[in-house]
């Protein structure tokens, strides 16, 4: 029989810190796969091998490393519930080293925190089950009830976990949802960001029907939903993707589009209220183009207005020109007698300008 070293292990680092890797599917027991020469036992991590080696520990620190796609959700049940009472011991941390989905974010959530660098993914869906054999009608509704009480209780965790409300993530459950670094710790699932970036390598097992990410399987029906940049990792083999368009962009920065669609409607917002502040006191056709057409600001249309002669509400503009005309008797150091006088047409225009300002100050209040 060939051999074939386990993938995840509990590895002492130092007298302080102990590392706990989990790198591959976590499932009830290992199963046994044909190399081509020999069976051999899977890498699967149990929760009874997990068990046994966390009681083992003596370190104060343990530090979970985590690089799987998840895979069975009691067993990792057991293994959070495991972690969760050995904090009474010991202070226990996560770190994610490529992927942690599925069932493996029951385990990075039973931690007491949890760290990931920006170009790592978390992915939370719903409880699934592969069925496989003869089954009734009423032993598919008995499994689509535990699958629902599966679900709730991922919600609650989710919830605690997050503060997100849940609804909110029973939506992201069902539509699937993968995050990178960044956006795990901005909705709560994750802590900090690592500054250093982890190594990701991605591949298509065409045999088994399975995406490797950095050696851990993920269904390729669950990986179809993975941002563009991850899959980009398997297409091309480096993380750069060709951004032809608004879409593409959208798709490979979804996170930075929203931000940025997010601020040019605020930006759009407090300009249409300029706008609306100074529609008694400028034509409605300016008014008009400058909202739909040249989309300029409402100090650069007020600016227009008075320069044009085109003011509107004039007993308006008559009230602060006195203001106005204070400002061009002081500007600069018109009252020197050292001042070089300014040309009249520079003059006026400074007038212009000053009084579209106090208009301006104003009508905005400021």
């Amino acid at each position: 029989m060939s051999t074939r070293t386990l993938i995840w292990n509990f590895a002492r680092a130092s007298d302080s810190t102990t590392d706990l890797y989990v790198y591959d599917e976590i499932a009830n027991e290992q199963s046994l796969k044909w190399d081509g020469e020999d069976w051999e036992k899977g890498n699967e991590v149990t929760a009874n091998q997990f068990m046994k080696q966390l009681a083992e520990v003596t370190t104060p620190n343990i530090v979970v490393h985590i690089n799987s796609a998840g895979g069975e959700i009691f067993v990792a049940t057991a293994i959070g519930r495991a972690i969760k009472a050995a904090r009474e011991r010991h202070k226990i941390t996560c770190q994610v080293d490529g992927v942690c989905a599925s069932a493996a974010m029951t385990v990075a959530l039973a931690c007491e925190s949890v760290a990931i660098p920006r170009n790592a993914y978390m992915m939370i869906h719903n409880a699934s089950q592969v069925l496989c054999g003869s089954y009734t009608a009423e032993d598919c509704e008995k499994k689509a009830v535990m699958l629902h009480t599966i679900n709730k209780g991922l919600v609650a965790a989710y919830a605690e976990k997050t503060n997100l409300k849940e609804n909110d993530i029973v939506s992201m459950m069902q539509r699937e949802t993968w995050m990178d670094g960044a956006e795990a710790v901005r909705l709560g699932f994750a802590d900090t960001i690592l500054m250093d970036d982890v190594d990701m390598q991605v591949s298509r097992d065409t045999i088994n029907n399975l995406v490797r990410i950095n050696g851990a399987m993920v269904a390729t029906a669950d990986f179809e939903k993975a941002p563009v940049l991850l899959k980009n990792l398997m297409q091309k083999g480096k993380s750069e993707v060709s951004i032809q368009n608004s879409t593409d962009l959208e798709r490979a920065y979804p996170e930075l589009v929203e931000m940025l669609k997010r601020e040019a409607a605020e930006s759009e917002r407090k300009r249409i209220q300029g706008l609306d502040s100074i529609a008694n006191s400028i034509p409605l056709d300016m008014l008009t183009e400058a909202k739909y057409v040249s989309h300029k600001p409402a100090e650069e249309v007020l600016m227009a207005a008075v320069q044009t002669g085109r003011m509107v509400n004039h007993s308006y503009l008559n009230n602060v020109m006195g203001d106005a005309q204070q400002v061009n008797a002081v500007s600069g150091f018109a009252n020197s007698g050292n001042a070089n006088p300014m040309p009249e047409e520079q003059m006026e225009k400074q007038k212009v300008e000053n009084m579209a300002k106090s208009v301006w100050e104003s009508i905005a209040g400021k």
